[in-house]
């Protein structure tokens, strides 16, 4: 019996070694993470009402560091370097109030046209409203979900968006597209290449 029990604590130390050789090696964070470092350009803070000469350090989409010295970053070897040339930084702006998805084709094109071409209309229009400057949007009506999601996923460049989804309007407001010349559908309701607003023609009646 003793026999097998200094056989089985053998078996479970040489278990436990195993395991132990088996663990993954840590990894070196400084050398996986994002990091930007942008020199010499006139950084506009948004309070101070003159701008600073200086660099600034990005670690994974967050500011670290702002400094009228040079920044070292030899912690950080796969760093990316960007000559700002002295031109002007700034906070990234917010558009409040923005239709990614209506504001990239005209109202022939979103009621005649493909699905699919405003959608893809809306994802070029989504980098250069980037390349504006605005890094936030607050879409205020339309299917821009999925475009959110594209550009949250790095498929495309585009603005963070907080999307509302569907709008509500009322007869002839500026969720209603119908032609000047269609005639009304029944209770007002109108649905068009899944843009899906909400007319309002009868005063007791909406979906």
């Amino acid at each position: 019996m003793q026999d097998v029990t200094n056989q089985l604590k053998k078996s479970e130390t040489s278990e436990v070694k195993t395991q132990i050789k088996s663990l993954p090696k840590e990894v070196d964070t400084s050398k996986t993470r994002n990091v930007i470092l942008i020199n010499n350009v006139q950084i506009f803070n948004g309070k101070d009402e003159k701008t600073n000469a200086g660099n600034v350090l990005v670690v994974d989409n967050i500011i670290l560091k702002i400094s009228a010295e040079p920044i070292s970053i030899s912690e950080y070897p796969t760093a990316k370097t960007i000559d700002g040339k002295g031109k002007f930084l700034m906070p990234g702006l917010i558009d409040n109030h923005m239709h990614m998805i209506l504001a990239a084709s005209t109202l022939s094109q979103m009621q005649n046209g493909e699905v699919g071409a405003a959608f893809i209309r809306a994802g070029v229009e989504a980098g250069n409203v980037l390349n504006r400057g605005f890094t936030s949007v607050r879409d205020f009506g339309g299917p821009s979900f999925g475009l959110k999601q594209t550009i949250d996923a790095g498929v495309i460049p585009g603005p963070r968006i907080w999307p509302s989804g569907p709008m509500i309007s009322q007869t002839a407001g500026h969720g209603d597209f119908r032609n000047i010349n269609q005639r009304p559908v029944s209770l007002g309701l109108l649905h068009i290449i899944n843009l899906q607003p909400r007319a309002l023609s009868h005063p007791f009646s909406i979906q």
